[in-house]
């Protein structure tokens, strides 16, 4: 696969792009059972999709900074992680199922589509939406967990992550329909490098909102990396979205899947 080994070589470049807002996560971390858990683990896997109260003030339609943090259990991490390597240099996109509470989204688990990438981009077809909602519904019913589709993730092969003008389009698009909504973008070639997961998580903006953040969460650093259909949109659109703080957690049920994996 020489494209991506040519993405994997010039991520070794001193000139590399650093994108702020990004999480970098140790996968080996993940599947040590003595290690502190979050203690919101357990009460995650209790709690209905949405608090009625919340559902019913919908306080993200006044804020659009309400959201500031993403919890991602440990099983969605690494469904996403091995989903984004399968790709290699082709972008992979998939959903996000999880519950909302007050100024955060909760990613319980993850499942991908089936969808056309490239290099730059992933097209989902008519076929990929029936079967996401298709897939919701056997998870209800199978688990008899009523979680719901909170966003969508998908792959950065090499550049980073960030949201690109496409990228924008869909989030905003989502969120203008059915928020609370994520987007979640991983680099697998960062990771396999790094031997750490490089994810982060955003949310756009209302139309028409002038934000007061600089774009911060970009550098402007020249990125070499980052193949010639994408450059242009590098930091092109920084005022459009800002970066979710990222917190994994995880249940005994997530560890024993992941000793599996």
């Amino acid at each position: 696969m020489p494209c991506f080994h040519d993405l994997a070589t010039a991520l070794q470049s001193n000139n590399n792009a650093k994108i702020k807002g990004t999480k970098i996560v140790d996968l080996y971390d993940l599947g040590i059972t003595d290690k502190p858990r979050t203690s919101n683990a357990t009460k995650f896997y209790n709690i209905p999709p949405v608090a009625p109260a919340l559902a019913k003030s919908r306080p993200w339609k006044a804020d659009p900074h309400y959201f500031s943090t993403c919890y991602i259990s440990s099983l969605a991490l690494v469904k996403m992680t091995i989903h984004a390597q399968s790709g290699g240099n082709i972008e992979v996109m998939g959903m996000l199922i999880g519950k909302v509470i007050s100024g955060a989204i909760i990613i319980m688990d993850v499942y991908a589509l089936p969808v056309e990438g490239t290099e730059t981009r992933v097209n989902a077809q008519a076929e990929a939406y029936e079967y996401m909602v298709q897939y919701l519904e056997m998870n209800k019913k199978i688990t008899g967990r009523n979680e719901n589709i909170v966003g969508w993730y998908h792959s950065h092969p090499g550049y980073g992550c960030w949201l690109s003008g496409i990228d924008v389009s869909t989030q905003s698009l989502n969120q203008g329909f059915q928020d609370p909504y994520l987007a979640i973008v991983v680099d697998p070639i960062k990771t396999v490098k790094q031997g750490k997961v490089e994810i982060g998580a955003f949310r756009t903006f209302p139309e028409n909102y002038v934000p007061t953040s600089d774009g911060s969460h970009l550098s402007s650093k020249p990125a070499v990396n980052i193949p010639k259909a994408k450059r242009k949109d590098f930091g092109s659109h920084f005022d459009k979205y800002y970066p979710l703080d990222i917190e994994i957690f995880s249940s005994d049920v997530d560890e024993s899947i992941i000793q599996m994996l």
